[in-house]
């Protein structure tokens, strides 16, 4: 039986045009079905210029992730069609998962000390906004455990790690930028809020460099948002 061919990766300049495409088709995505949810449901008053009624909307952000991640995700596996979609983004058997899962523990442990030392809270107030306003714990946990994980691990992990590695940048310099990036895209409220991501982007590229799968990633990631959902809805319990 022959051996799967090699995966050929896209050039530097074409990975930053298919991860800006994605991207681009992400943001509409999630404009498109947050805004149509958001007047079907009354939670956008267009009167006020299109704003929404509380700026954490739990039930919107959802929707939007989930618009996001379809459309975000369909243009990645458009890109990809002719290159093995799931080869290319490395979505295969998990590897050294236990590491993983420990040091994932060890950071959120890390962070939420921080937070509690610095603040007197284990999570930022607008968390808890977005809980509360979710409507649907079902929908928080396929958005935020399922849906959120698996596409920004394709994107940032996967697609995009992809070309970088193979670039001058090499894995490390492909670690640094995903991390930065992913830390970018989480819109950080404060220094922790930013420390965070970046810490936990160092982590997954580590670990998707490591396994040479983004599978590991996308079941800590979830874990770690899993946990966070978790902390919040004790909290807000009592």
């Amino acid at each position: 039986m022959a051996a799967p061919a090699e995966v050929v990766p896209l050039s530097l300049g074409r990975t930053i045009g298919a991860t800006l495409l994605v991207i681009l088709a992400a943001v509409l995505g999630r404009i498109a079905a947050m805004l149509a949810a958001g007047l079907a449901l009354g939670r956008i008053d267009l009167a006020a210029q299109g704003q929404a009624t509380d700026h954490a909307d739990g039930l919107l952000l959802c929707v939007g992730i989930l618009g996001a991640a379809a459309a975000g995700g369909a243009t990645t596996w458009a890109i990809l069609r002719r290159h093995q979609p799931a080869r290319y983004l490395a979505l295969a058997r998990p590897g050294a998962l236990g590491l993983a899962v420990l040091a994932s523990l060890a950071l959120v442990a890390l962070f939420d000390a921080a937070r509690w030392f610095t603040t007197g809270a284990l999570m930022p107030a607008s968390w808890a906004q977005v809980y509360a306003s979710a409507g649907s714990l079902p929908l928080l946990l396929l958005a935020f455990v399922v849906v959120a994980p698996l596409f920004e691990e394709a994107l940032f992990r996967g697609l995009l790690f992809r070309g970088l590695a193979a670039s001058r940048l090499g894995p490390a310099g492909a670690i640094a930028v995903t991390s930065l990036l992913f830390a970018l895209a989480h819109g950080p409220e404060d220094l922790l809020g930013a420390l965070d991501p970046l810490a936990s982007g160092l982590l997954l590229g580590v670990v998707r460099h490591r396994s040479g799968s983004i599978t590991s990633g996308i079941l800590v990631h979830a874990l770690g948002n899993l946990q966070a959902i978790v902390m919040v809805g004790l909290m807000s319990a009592r």
